[in-house]
Parts: C-alpha cells; sequence; structure tokens
C-alpha cells in the first residue's frame, strides 16, 4: 500500500513538472485573438493604439485599444481601419 501511495506521488509530481517545462520552452502561448469583428466604423480620433492579433490565432485581426481602454477587433481588410493605421502611424 505505501508503495502504491509513493509511485502515484512520484507520478503527479513528474506531469507537473512536466507541464512547468512546457510552458518554460513556449508551448503555451497566451495570446489575444479575434474571433469576431466589429460591424460598425468607430471614429479614428478615438483609437490610440494597435496590433497584430497572433499568427497563433485562428482568424486574422487588428485589435484597437480606445482612448477609454477598450480593446476592439477589426477586419485586416477594412479600409476604414486601414486608414486609422496609417494616422496612428508615427
Amino acid at each position: 500500500m505505501k508503495v502504491s501511495v509513493a509511485i502515484l506521488s512520484f507520478l503527479i509530481l513528474a506531469v507537473d513538472l512536466g507541464s512547468q517545462v512546457q510552458i518554460k520552452d513556449g508551448f503555451y502561448h497566451p495570446v489575444e485573438c479575434c474571433y469576431s469583428y466589429i460591424t460598425r466604423n468607430i471614429p479614428c480620433a478615438f483609437m490610440t493604439e494597435y496590433f497584430d492579433t497572433s499568427s497563433w490565432c485562428p482568424r486574422p485581426g487588428i485589435i484597437f485599444l480606445t482612448k477609454r481602454g477598450k480593446q476592439i477587433c477589426v477586419d485586416p481588410n477594412s479600409r476604414h481601419f486601414q486608414y486609422c493605421m496609417e494616422r496612428l502611424t508615427p
């Protein structure tokens, strides 16, 4: 009985350490993705910055940060938001 408890404890510890190694090696990628796009145009003046979503995401997207601190997902092919990106580029 004591041997089986020791083996079970060792296996749990090994699995836990293995998952930590995977995270350190880059197997876990917390990313922000767009699962839907905003359907209305928001004035460019309300935007402060933007960034592309990761290539790990299921669909391409641009995330804009508004002056109120909200993040909005937009279609990267939207002409309106392409114009906003040009205006925000220094």
